[in-house]
């Protein structure tokens, strides 16, 4: 398995096609799970249940990082949850980031 460098993880991400690339994006998130980008990316490889798994995991590991709330509203507009659900995501995210400070 490759150290903890992100360098090397996203260059070899990027020589593999999606299939390979996804298995070395969840091995990737383990070793650097500091790494927002390969959370998104792993992220948006996934079914609608397995990424907002994924992006559960990643708000775990950086837990003051918004981005991954917009990313999670972002999944739940995509699949046709309407604002209702947007809406619900932005507010809990609101909440959990006010508290965490």
């Amino acid at each position: 398995m490759l150290p903890g460098s992100i360098t090397l993880w996203k260059q070899l991400i990027l020589l593999e096609g999606e299939r390979e690339a996804k298995k070395l994006l969840y091995h990737a998130v383990e070793c650097v799970p500091q790494c927002l980008d390969m959370w998104i990316e792993l992220a948006k490889l996934e079914t609608y249940e397995n990424a907002k798994l994924i992006l559960n995991k990643a708000r775990q590991n950086l837990p003051l990082e918004h981005s991954i709330w917009i990313h999670a509203a972002m999944l739940e507009e995509s699949e046709g949850k309407g604002s209702s659900g947007v809406e619900l995501v932005l507010k809990r995210a609101v909440a959990i980031l006010i508290k965490n400070g």
